[in-house]
């Protein structure tokens, strides 16, 4: 996994091709059929939304978007780590390439009534917001349940979805 370094490149052109693509890996999970989508925004208004065993987590509130697939309802959104946790800096340090590491941006897709989730891709960023280690994207869904730091995501974009659909019926 650790091989899979690339040259460090301007993260707002990594997260344009990041949000470009999301449909395309929606699309197999979906099958043959249509997706409803519409591309996200560059992630601008970040919200701190809380801890983890490794730091502090802020969510994008702009990146929130719904997506449908056979009348299930599906969201996705970018959500910043900002490691505090010595230790564990220290230990992701001392790879190749991570010496600089500070942080991690993750899209998230979580699926509602399934209460699952898959990450759609995973950046790790250095001291320049610059990144330099791309981890990909994970094929599998997980239950929600799986991670504390995830249900936390997980209630605050359902919470931020709701009150998008409060504000759009009034």
């Amino acid at each position: 996994m650790w091989n899979r370094q690339v040259n460090k490149v301007k993260l707002w052109q990594k997260i344009t091709g990041l949000l470009c693509g999301l449909v395309a890996i929606v699309l197999p999970l979906a099958g043959p059929d249509t997706v409803q989508a519409t591309v996200l925004a560059p992630a601008v208004n970040w919200v701190r939304i809380g801890g983890s065993m490794v730091g502090e987590l802020y969510a994008d509130r702009d990146s929130l978007q719904p997506y449908t697939k056979d009348g299930s309802l599906y969201l996705g959104i970018m959500v910043q780590e900002k490691f505090t946790n010595r230790e564990f800096l220290n230990i992701m340090r001392k790879n190749p390439g991570l010496e600089e590491l500070t942080s991690s941006l993750t899209l998230y897709m979580f699926g509602v009534k399934e209460r699952s989730y898959f990450i759609a891709s995973q950046f790790y960023l250095d001291t320049h917001d610059m990144v330099c280690l791309d981890m990909g994207a994970e094929e599998y869904l997980r239950p929600v349940s799986s991670e504390k730091a995830v249900q936390m995501i997980f209630e605050y974009t359902l919470l931020e979805a709701r009150r998008d659909s409060s504000k759009a019926q009034q």
